[in-house]
């Protein structure tokens, strides 16, 4: 129920609209990292249902759709995410969608090359916020 309803709120383009003012309403945004996130426990919530053996097949196959649209999204996120307010000089949005598991070995290589880059500090690890000269044991 909880997934059928989180994906009440994605678009025809793959990312799910982060907030509501009343279930009519979604907050015309959203974030890469709590897509990441979505997208993971939609993964989960994929396997689960294999195993419970769940006789729903729309279900599955609305889950699946979901699944390879918000994929699609997160690896493809210019004008999708962050609309609003531009989080890239954040490194967990770097960082999310490796996590997420949306990227295959040598595409997350990449990023991750690009992520030490902009936001490595030698010495101490990687940096939250692109400008701010403080490091984090989560980001590290």
């Amino acid at each position: 129920m909880a997934i059928t309803f989180v994906l009440s709120y994605q678009s025809k383009n793959g990312e799910v609209r982060w907030a509501a003012q009343d279930d009519s309403a979604p907050d015309d945004d959203a974030l890469l990292t709590g897509c990441c996130s979505i997208y993971k426990s939609l993964e989960c919530a994929i396997a689960l249902f294999n195993i419970t053996q769940d006789a729903d097949e729309l279900k599955l196959k609305n889950w699946q759709s979901s699944y390879l649209k918000l994929k699609k999204a997160i690896r493809n996120p210019e004008g999708l995410f962050d609309i609003k307010i531009d989080r890239k000089r954040f490194s967990m949005d770097w960082y999310y969608p490796i996590i997420s598991g949306a990227f295959n070995r040598d595409e997350s290589k990449d990023i991750i090359v690009n992520t030490l880059a902009n936001f490595y500090i030698e010495g101490l690890g990687i940096k939250c916020v692109k400008e701010e000269p403080w490091v984090t044991v989560a980001e590290t």
